[in-house]
């Protein structure tokens, strides 16, 4: 993975090493390239510290034996109120301390002594995994605020956690079953369009595919507000919602709630395309 020091500068880390000098030659590495550094001496340290600032914190590198308390016991402690990513380092590579750290749901576990470099590109790779789910998450939850469903219906679908074997599809069956949705490329021509979208809107598949998403607004200047939130939400690396008229395909317009997520190469980690979600306001 390529190391890009535009997403390394919207991280923050909490950073644990009980030996002073790594902690110190460490954290003077990871000051230099990360948004916020928090640095602590111990595990007990570490939890006080993510217990403070856990709304900014976004992946704990830590080392395992430690006094007071150790990698495994922090984990323990802070993952049943977050699924925040994990990063263990340590000094043993016993097989049955892997398997321990794997098993809490560590992200990974990096044996000293360590490279900083690979260190860097695997905290990289975990925030950004983490807040791609988090970021289906977050939508699913808007948009079930802005939904219009009966009691009954909302009822259903949380019966439906039973058969689903992780919270994110529940979120994702959620968005499915309240939207409509297209997906587009970075150039901004329609790639992909769900039946929701196309019993919504009265279109037909093959009307609009490889057409540019101004095909359906309402009008131009409501088409330069739907590229400006494209570009602030690929700006901000987050999604944006806002209230459109949007063109049917008989040329009535529709008042509707979108959501646009942009969605990054996990590999290059660079825009590949664009979620738009559709409900009606």
């Amino acid at each position: 993975m390529t190391i890009d020091i535009s997403i390394l500068k919207t991280i923050t880390l909490l950073y644990v090493e009980d030996e002073d000098g790594i902690r110190a030659q460490e954290l003077k590495a990871y000051s230099k390239l990360f948004k916020k550094v928090f640095s602590c001496k111990d595990g007990l340290d570490a939890y006080n510290e993510y217990l403070a600032n856990k709304d900014e914190i976004d992946i704990i590198v830590t080392d395992i034996n430690m006094p007071n308390m150790t990698g495994l016991e922090l984990i323990q402690k802070i993952h049943p109120i977050s699924d925040i990513p994990f990063i263990f380092t340590t000094a043993y590579s016993d097989i049955d301390y892997m398997k321990t750290a794997i098993n809490l749901g560590a992200t990974k576990y990096i044996t000293k002594p360590i490279n900083i470099k690979t260190v860097i590109e695997d905290i990289q790779e975990a925030v950004v995994e983490y807040r791609k789910n988090k970021n289906v998450h977050t939508i699913a939850t808007k948009l079930i605020e802005k939904s219009k469903s009966t009691e009954s219906e909302i009822s259903k679908l949380i019966k439906e956690k039973e058969n689903l074997q992780k919270e994110l599809e529940l979120y994702k069956s959620i968005t499915k079953n309240h939207t409509s949705k297209i997906l587009i490329n970075k150039n901004a021509l329609i790639i992909e369009v769900d039946d929701s979208f196309c019993n919504m809107f009265k279109y037909k598949k093959e009307a609009i595919l490889d057409k540019n998403i101004s095909a359906i607004s309402s009008s131009v200047s409501d088409n330069i507000i739907f590229q400006k939130l494209m570009l602030e939400s690929l700006y901000e690396k987050k999604f944006k919602i806002s209230n459109h008229n949007i063109k049917l395909a008989d040329d009535s317009i529709l008042e509707c709630a979108i959501t646009i997520n942009p969605i990054f190469n996990t590999q290059t980690l660079y825009l590949d395309k664009y979620e738009i979600y559709f409900s009606k306001s």
